[in-house]
């Protein structure tokens, strides 16, 4: 009793033209190459990859030349914007989709606890541990989750004002300092932007924003934050 809901949104069509445009740029800088490989995964750029065995004299063709399907690419392209969901649900359409919706903000919170936290694998046996861990997870998730909200109350009518968890980790692995030799102190090696500069005010630690931090300063600011 299952039924097929097609819908149709420019948005993701145009999502879907990016990223397979990134994999065409892959498969292009692969062409001339001999050496052929049979993946077709849609994550991987050979998908986009046709392989053609050259011979000279019509012997048994031994030379591989790659180059990019073209047909294969316009044949993803007929489907780009469109989704298929199959329910049994028997709502009305908006309905459905209100609840599938909701799927995709979870998928995108295992991605964090997955990617970002470390959440899995874990290798623990005891129910007690095992329920702390999560518990441990769901804490740091939630508290990413109010930092992020804070972050985009700081932009409100500007471009950053619709930043995401994915922006914030970006961010913060640009956040790189180096040690000077002799305990001379630390040099930030980061050109800041308005979304570090934010993130510093909110998490009180501005003396990362100076281009050189003496170790004085950075032993004292680090016991305010380890009080925290």
């Amino acid at each position: 009793n299952e039924r097929l809901i097609v819908t149709y949104s420019q948005e993701f069509a145009d999502f879907l033209a990016r990223k397979r445009q990134v994999l065409i740029d892959k498969a292009q800088k692969n062409t001339g190459k001999k050496k052929a490989d049979n993946r077709s995964a849609k994550q991987n750029f050979h998908r986009y990859t046709k392989v053609t065995y050259k011979t000279k004299s019509g012997e048994t063709a031994t030379d591989v030349y790659t180059d990019v399907d073209e047909e294969q690419v316009l044949k993803d392209a007929k489907f780009d914007g469109f989704y298929g969901y199959c329910t049994s649900l028997g709502d009305d359409v908006q309905d459905v989709f209100a609840i599938r919706n909701k799927h995709g903000k979870i998928e995108h919170l295992n991605k964090i606890t997955k990617s970002f936290l470390k959440c899995r694998p874990f290798f623990l046996q005891i129910d007690v541990r095992i329920e702390a861990h999560l518990l441990i997870t769901f804490i740091a998730l939630t508290l990413i989750r109010i930092y992020e909200l804070h972050l985009r109350e700081k932009f409100i009518g500007e471009e950053l004002e619709n930043i995401s968890i994915d922006d914030v980790f970006e961010t913060l692995r640009d956040l790189q300092v180096a040690k000077l030799p002799n305990d001379d102190g630390w040099l930030t090696t980061y050109t800041p932007c308005p979304l570090q500069k934010a993130m510093m005010e909110l998490s009180e630690m501005q003396f990362l924003m100076k281009e050189g931090v003496k170790p004085k300063i950075m032993r004292r600011e680090l016991r305010k934050l380890n009080k925290i």
